[in-house]
């Protein structure tokens, strides 16, 4: 296993049908739904090579999903943040994303996270040791939300080591995601 499939065995499901979502330079935007975490893999690799921004949904849906809705939200195994960072965004850089993040873990008391430099910005991922309902997810997930509401909760993460043309900067460079820190996983008892 690579450390795409590494990564994405932690933070997906184990079980339902999942998303990839191209988003060419162009605006255009097209979602895949597959089977299994080495296809992920290798339908974010296929958009990466025909040098479109792949993107993945960080739930599981409901078999026969046609479009990526919090109805069709079936399985949840991580809860994140995406940080970002650059001119016209809420954080200038990612020395004072890593900083708010920080706060933010001393306010609730929350374990380290894994932490994907995404380029431009920051992707922060709590792991939990078992997949839950989104019916469950969604409460713990308002409530991750109250104290970091000037950070930006998204449904969908870049690939980890794909190609990503930044936002800011999407026609005059590109950069690669990668794992800055791998932390352990989440039990029930840190949401209580």
């Amino acid at each position: 296993m690579n450390l795409t499939t590494n990564f994405l065995d932690a933070v997906l499901p184990e079980e339902g049908t999942y998303c990839v979502v191209g988003i060419r330079s162009d605006g255009r935007i097209k979602q895949e739904f597959v089977h299994g975490v080495d296809a992920v893999a290798e339908k974010a690799q296929a958009l990466v090579d025909q040098k479109i921004n792949a993107y993945f949904a960080l739930a599981s849906f409901k078999e026969g999903s046609e479009k990526r809705t919090q109805e069709n939200a079936q399985w949840m195994k991580s809860f994140w943040l995406d940080l970002d960072c650059g001119p016209n965004k809420p954080f200038p850089n990612q020395a004072e994303a890593l900083e708010a993040l920080e706060k933010f873990r001393a306010e609730t008391r929350l374990p380290a996270p894994t932490v994907v430099n995404s380029g431009n910005g920051v992707h922060v991922y709590w792991l939990l040791t078992h997949y839950i309902s989104s019916a469950n997810w969604a409460p713990i997930a308002r409530r991750l939300s109250v104290p970091v509401n000037t950070l930006d909760l998204k449904p969908t993460q870049q690939s980890p080591q794909t190609k990503h043309a930044s936002c800011a900067y999407r026609r005059r460079s590109t950069s690669r995601t990668r794992m800055i820190r791998k932390k352990s996983t989440l039990l029930r008892t840190h949401f209580r």
